[in-house]
């Protein structure tokens, strides 16, 4: 039930795998050797058994590079820690050769170098496959590797075609000069199309939480069912550095999924809607209410303020200093663009919360009088029952809203408790039920 406790996921980001070292405290840095990449071999007949296995970290690295390059990725899971090794060695394996299936085989490889933090290595490596680079950074400690973050950053426009006549379009949305990647999901019947908009924090196209990718699932099922979409990933994502200190709701969302939107209505044929996810459900009907659309699907997300949602899922798991974050959740509540000097609250600058404040998503909602779907479940552990709550008392009276609940549902859609970071690392389906509701809603 929702009233279990809850890992606190709202504004965080995901890695690739498990891992734990941070940026600071920088002990030493050096630059790799670029030249080749390829592994040296031994000659033939020489006994390989104990002369491959690597003794050092370097070694350790340069034995991870060469098996990433040849595609025998299970090789590289018998190093793994034992953090790791809560993934499964299928999971793991299936992590990395994805990677390939989806963008081919590696060609070469730039820009290697390391540094040491807090006793971790840390490998700095770009992949390159055909169409995208792939910004890995390799983490290694005492002869194991302990993690790895995958950052997928597309070069060339390019098509993945799927047996049933699904199309993937991959290319860059040049958004005010901020180059983003972007997936467009279609065939050659679509009819109306949606763009996603996930929730808080850094996400990437497909909104992936370990093995998990909420809106390639979403996107792929729609589309067997004749709707088409558009993912972008989150300026957050890919220009993290430039978007610290004065970002507002403006930066995270607004500039660039109004972009996204234009792109979609000059390159699709039928009607747009709009689904948010999370924090997506209070950006969507701004963002409809500033632009021409169709209708809403709100999924997992809650109408309450942010700062309250946070402030209970700190006070569940800390329960003692319950007081302590209900008084920052007031006080960040008063945050005004003039009140703002640069402080955070729950990991975000008071710039950002005072772009915030001037969302009133219940209201917005009933002025643009557009049809919506919202959609909850009764196991989603980051929001709350009173979340749900709120949506039925304020919105079950409007003529054009529908309000589904659905059961065992996590935040995500999937039907995991995805608060549980060792199920992360799991393959599962989309729900059914939750995507022919959406079909059904836009269909009719």
């Amino acid at each position: 039930m929702m009233g279990k406790a809850r890992k606190l996921v709202i504004i965080m980001c995901f890695v690739f795998l498990v891992c734990a070292c941070g940026k600071e405290n920088n002990e030493s840095s050096e630059e790799l050797y670029t030249g080749s990449s390829e592994t040296a071999s031994p000659e033939d007949g020489q006994d390989t058994t104990q002369a491959e296995k690597p003794k050092t970290n370097d070694e350790l690295y340069r034995f991870i590079l060469d098996k990433l390059i040849k595609n025998e990725v299970s090789e590289i899971y018998q190093y793994a820690s034992d953090d790791v090794k809560v993934i499964s060695e299928e999971a793991f394996e299936r992590m990395l050769l994805d990677l390939k299936a989806t963008f081919g085989e590696i060609v070469g490889i730039e820009d290697e170098t390391s540094t040491v933090q807090k006793g971790i290595s840390l490998y700095n490596v770009t992949l390159k496959y055909k169409n995208v680079d792939n910004h890995m950074v390799i983490y290694i400690q005492d002869g194991l590797l302990v993690g790895m973050n995958s950052d997928i950053r597309f070069r060339n426009s390019f098509d993945i075609t799927y047996d049933n006549g699904v199309v993937e379009t991959y290319f860059l949305l040049n958004s005010d000069g901020y180059e983003l990647n972007a997936v467009y999901t279609h065939s050659s019947d679509m009819g109306a199309a949606v763009l996603l908009i996930p929730g808080s924090g850094v996400s990437d196209y497909n909104e992936t939480v370990g093995l998990l990718t909420p809106f390639r699932d979403i996107a792929l099922g729609l589309a067997e069912q004749g709707v088409g979409s558009l993912r972008i990933e989150k300026r957050t994502n890919r220009y993290r550095d430039e978007a610290a200190g004065q970002i507002s709701l403006q930066e995270e969302y607004f500039v660039d999924y109004d972009n996204a939107l234009d792109w979609l209505v000059n390159n699709s044929a039928g009607d747009i809607y709009l689904l948010g996810h999370s924090l997506g459900t209070q950006i969507a009907p701004v963002l409809a209410e500033q632009n021409e659309v169709s209708g809403l699907i709100l999924f997992h997300g809650s109408a309450r303020h942010l700062a309250d949602i946070i402030k209970d899922q700190y006070a569940e798991i800390d329960p003692d200093n319950s007081d302590y974050y209900a008084q920052i959740s007031e006080y960040v509540k008063t945050i005004t663009e003039e009140s703002s000097r640069g402080l955070y609250f729950y990991n975000a600058p008071d710039y950002y919360w005072a772009s915030y404040n001037e969302l009133s998503t219940i209201e917005t909602i009933k002025k643009i009088n557009l049809p919506t779907l919202i959609i909850n479940s009764t196991a989603d552990r980051q929001i709350f029952e009173e979340d749900v709550a709120l949506w039925k008392d304020n919105l079950s009276e409007e003529q054009n809203i529908s309000i589904l609940v659905f059961d065992e549902c996590s935040h995500f859609g999937y039907k995991i408790d995805t608060s549980d970071p060792a199920v992360l690392y799991s393959q599962q389906d989309f729900p059914e039920e939750i995507l022919s509701a959406i079909c059904s809603f836009i269909n009719s």
